[in-house]
């Protein structure tokens, strides 16, 4: 999929075509398991907008970010991304280069849709993961409902980085929508190139853990393929908050 993104960075793609793209594929696992997808969330948006009649940017912004007051947190439109924007960088090879500018295009925008087409600051995040793990905006039933966890394929484990106290790995368990570390709720989200991020929220102490990175460097890495927010969220989380992570 990433090949026909980068092959013509100016072609605004629909969810419609994103899906086919997608489906073309074939399934990730047996039917009955669950398999973490952001396709998943393209589709949720398309059920969403056509239940409402709403674009799911309207629908996203009206019902979430405009009660949660995140003025600060918005969708990229299909022909830039919003600015100023915290730049990306990539490492490898012998050398440092800016990935902004892969994304900032109307392909790399259109994909990304109701899956993570959004932009945020630390402090927005921070009322957020707050809002996810609580269910603010929801009913007490729909968050019962959301709180039914179960292990997940295509969802890694979370390491500390070496040298932190506590279990090597924690496995994560996923809900509708919101993701568990130990007793932490929350997710991390990222995409190819660099951009990463963690929020998550632990009810008990009512402490939260925002984690942005804007690089990417394999050296870094706790784990193979584990994004450095994922390993920095569950050292700290370990560090601050002793006990969280079981």
């Amino acid at each position: 999929m990433l090949k026909q993104i980068w092959g013509d960075p100016g072609r605004v793609w629909t969810p419609q075509q994103v899906v086919r793209l997608a489906d073309a594929s074939g399934p990730a696992g047996p039917p009955g398991q669950f398999h973490y997808s952001n396709t998943n969330y393209i589709i949720l948006g398309m059920i969403a907008q056509a239940v409402t009649g709403e674009p799911i940017q309207e629908l996203i912004t009206t019902r979430i970010l405009r009660p949660l007051h995140l003025y600060r947190t918005s969708f990229a439109t299909v022909a830039a991304l919003p600015h100023p924007v915290v730049h990306g960088y990539g490492a490898g090879y012998g050398q440092v280069r800016d990935i902004t500018p892969q994304y900032d295009s109307p392909a790399a925008i259109s994909v990304a849709g109701a899956a993570y087409g959004m932009m945020s600051t630390v402090g927005d995040l921070q009322v957020w993961a707050r809002a996810l793990a609580t269910g603010r905006l929801l009913s007490a039933a729909v968050q019962r409902q959301r709180l039914r966890l179960i292990p997940a394929w295509g969802l890694g484990s979370f390491r500390p980085l070496p040298g932190t106290p506590g279990p090597a790995t924690v496995p994560q368990r996923y809900g509708l929508g919101v993701a568990a570390v130990g007793r932490w709720l929350g997710h991390d989200g990222y995409v190819t190139g660099g951009y990463s991020a963690d929020k998550f929220y632990l009810p008990a102490r009512r402490a939260t853990i925002v984690v942005l990175v804007n690089g990417q460097d394999k050296r870094f890495e706790a784990a193979e393929g584990e994004a450095v927010s994922d390993a920095a969220t569950a050292s700290i989380a370990q560090v601050v908050m002793p006990g969280g992570l079981r």
